[in-house]
C-alpha cells in the first residue's frame, strides 16, 4: 500500500545501525501474531506510516496515551496499536516505555514504492529513532 511500508524500509535499515541489544521486528501489520515477538520487551518503538493530516514525508512522534484521541489518527493502525499495548498488559508484561514515529504519508494505496516525500523523509524517520534508542539506553 505505497507509504504504508514505510515502517517496513526503515526496520530494513535500522536492522543495520542498532546498538547491541535491541531487536528489530518486522511486523507487516500489528496484532495478535506480533504479541509473541514483543512481549517481554522494556522498550517499543514502533515505526509507521501516520496520518496526522499534516505534510507529506513530516516525521510524527506519538505517545501512547495520544493513541485514538482527537486530532491524531494512525488509519487503520489507531486500534491495532493501542489493542497490542493492552494484550501486552493481559499478560502481564507491558513495556516500560512505547513511542510511535511515523511519516505522514503522501499516497495509501495500491503499490511498492514509497511516495517521493516520503521517500524523502525515510533517512530521517531512522536518524529519529537511533536518537530515541540512544536516549533509552
Amino acid at each position: 500500500m505505497r507509504d504504508e511500508g514505510v515502517g517496513v524500509r526503515a526496520a530494513e535499515r535500522l536492522r543495520l545501525a542498532v546498538p547491541p541489544g535491541v531487536e528489530v521486528v518486522e511486523a507487516s501489520t500489528l496484532g495478535p501474531a506480533t504479541l509473541p515477538e514483543v512481549e517481554g520487551a522494556t522498550h517499543l518503538l514502533i515505526l509507521d506510516a501516520v496520518d496526522a493530516g499534516r505534510p507529506p514525508g513530516t516525521v510524527i512522534q506519538v505517545e501512547p496515551s495520544a493513541l485514538g484521541s482527537r486530532g491524531t489518527s494512525l488509519s487503520a493502525h489507531d486500534f491495532v496499536v493501542a489493542d497490542l499495548l493492552v494484550m501486552l498488559e493481559h499478560v502481564g508484561r507491558p513495556p516500560r516505555r512505547t513511542l510511535v514515529l511515523g511519516v505522514q504519508p503522501a499516497v495509501v494505496g495500491p503499490g511498492t514504492e514509497l511516495s517521493a516525500e516520503v521517500e524523502r523523509a525515510l533517512p530521517g524517520l531512522v536518524r529519529t529513532a537511533l536518537s530515541v534508542l540512544g536516549t533509552w539506553g
